[in-house]
């Protein structure tokens, strides 16, 4: 975390401050900078969002509702590597 705040700040993206009840603790915030670059960044993964979700009516439709569900379904199911109706690979 710390390197990538560190490429963050070194860009002009990202201030650190000391917290002020931890000396221990950094306070991370954006810049001016950094807050116009992240609204754009916003922009434009809504933009493929939709893009994407045309075929199904658009980020609205129920198609795309019912994907959102089964999606968080399978997101939300617990994996375990050890199961036993796993396959073998020859």
């Amino acid at each position: 975390m710390s390197k990538l705040a560190r490429a963050l700040e070194t860009a002009g993206l990202l201030e650190r401050t000391r917290d002020p009840r931890d000396p221990r603790a950094v306070q991370l915030s954006l810049t001016e900078q950094g807050r116009e670059v992240t609204g754009r960044a916003i922009k434009v993964v809504h933009g493929l969002l939709q893009q994407l979700m045309e075929p199904l009516g658009g980020l609205d439709s129920a198609r795309a509702r019912e994907l959102e569900r089964d999606l968080t379904a399978l997101l939300d199911a617990p994996l375990d590597p050890f199961s036993e109706n796993e396959t073998e690979q020859p």
